[in-house]
């Protein structure tokens, strides 16, 4: 069993507050993220972990306290219908993604990633390929779940019919798009209910293009 709180920080920080923490344990196992606020001791109500009414914005905290433990609850839930990891860092993991849970946003995470890795070839590949799907799209986030084998099929014809790219360089295209679909399955963010991509799915997209040879003829004894 896994149980979500928010704890007091004993230690305080250089301003003399304590910081609030969510809490996550799960198979003994602990994982913590700040909420963003702190406050003295005595605006501490440790029993019934709310903020006191001493503390001026005691309401809006608290408020943010319940948001706080309702999401990490409600996704330990759905990591645990859908078979997915859930361990207190991977629930943590799924809470913190799940405020930057659309398409565009985990686009951006992971370019930033490719950056800060030294990936720099592959990012420069793969922004513009980005930049396109959200011109396609006429700059509007999307959600995962509105990803479908219908929308990526009329992309790929966008992109041959505006652009006139080859129907390799389209799917290059698609298949970042699946790799952001995939670390967003990773890291909690979306799950494969919707998964648009591979095998064993109705209507789904396949990434692989056909190698065509030239024929040639030659002459000569053999």
């Amino acid at each position: 069993m896994a149980s979500v709180s928010i704890v007091f920080r004993k230690t305080p920080n250089k301003d003399g507050e304590h910081n609030l923490y969510l809490r996550i344990i799960k198979d003994r196992k602990m994982s913590q993220k700040s909420i963003g606020h702190s406050i003295l001791p005595d605006q501490w109500d440790e029993a019934r972990q709310i903020v006191k009414k001493s503390h001026p914005n005691s309401a809006r905290i608290n408020n943010l306290i319940a948001k706080k433990v309702s999401e990490a609850t409600d996704k330990l839930l759905e990591m645990e219908t859908n078979n997915t990891d859930t361990s207190a860092k991977a629930i943590k993991r799924a809470v913190t993604a799940s405020k930057d849970g659309t398409f565009f946003k985990q686009a951006n995470l992971y370019l930033d990633q490719l950056k800060s890795t030294g990936r720099f070839n592959q990012r420069s590949a793969d922004e513009p390929r980005v930049n396109r799907f959200k011109k396609f799209l006429k700059n509007e986030e999307i959600n995962f779940s509105e990803i479908s084998p219908g929308l990526l099929k009329k992309f790929k014809a966008y992109l041959i019919g505006t652009f006139g790219v080859t129907e390799r360089t389209a799917v290059n295209h698609l298949v970042v798009i699946r790799t952001i679909y995939n670390r967003a399955v990773a890291d909690g963010v979306t799950d494969r209910k919707n998964y648009p991509f591979g095998k064993g799915m109705e209507n789904s997209v396949k990434l692989t293009t056909p190698i065509r040879f030239k024929l040639t003829t030659c002459s000569g004894r053999n």
